[in-house]
């Protein structure tokens, strides 16, 4: 829709500024969850503000300015705030099963928007889980454990149902296409 209201330009340049001010939300968000017990509120909303400038304007996502793909990093925070409070949320019914349904849309749109991520996202929601899980059943806390695992297949569910559609035209075009990454390929454009 910017394309046929303003052109290309106008729409890139809206998407690569709207890229930074979500980033940046959405890392303010995650940190200011993560912050909630803490005892001074302005501490919390400054340290949860530099967060996310930081994370937003950071060294990486500069670099790749010219890559509106790799400027999408917003997603996964957002991802990570819902699992975070879909894990930790000691209520029940509707709020967490959004909670969980956000996780997954959130995860579902990381790995699609730039698919680099989608190994990045595994990775740091793979860890995560095993870090609860873990933490869990080293407490034996069995409170909404099954519940909770019901919640992370959900979220999985739906993120993988977001993901394959966009994904599978990519695998068979490479497929068909022959093309294969090297070793030597992957070292050389390695940092």
């Amino acid at each position: 829709p910017l394309i046929l209201v303003g052109g290309p330009v106008l729409a890139y340049n809206l998407l690569v500024l709207a890229s930074y001010v979500l980033t940046g939300w959405a890392v303010y968000l995650l940190a200011s969850d993560m912050l909630v017990r803490a005892q001074d509120r302005w501490m919390r909303i400054f340290s949860a503000f530099v967060a996310g400038a930081l994370f937003a304007f950071g060294t990486y996502r500069m670099a790749h300015v010219v890559h509106l793909q790799l400027l999408q990093t917003a997603w996964l925070p957002l991802a990570l705030l819902f699992l975070r409070r879909f894990l930790h949320d000691t209520e029940t019914g509707t709020r967490r099963w959004r909670c969980a349904a956000l996780f997954g849309l959130f995860t579902g749109i990381q790995c699609i928007t730039a698919l680099y991520y989608a190994y990045f996202t595994a990775l740091t929601i793979g860890l995560y889980v095993v870090i609860w899980l873990l933490r869990t059943l080293s407490r034996r806390q069995r409170l909404n454990f099954w519940q909770n695992i019901g919640g992370l297949s959900f979220g999985g569910i739906l993120a993988a149902l977001i993901t394959i559609p966009v994904t599978l035209p990519y695998i068979h075009v490479y497929e068909y296409l022959g093309i294969v990454r090297s070793l030597r390929e992957l070292d050389n454009w390695s940092a």
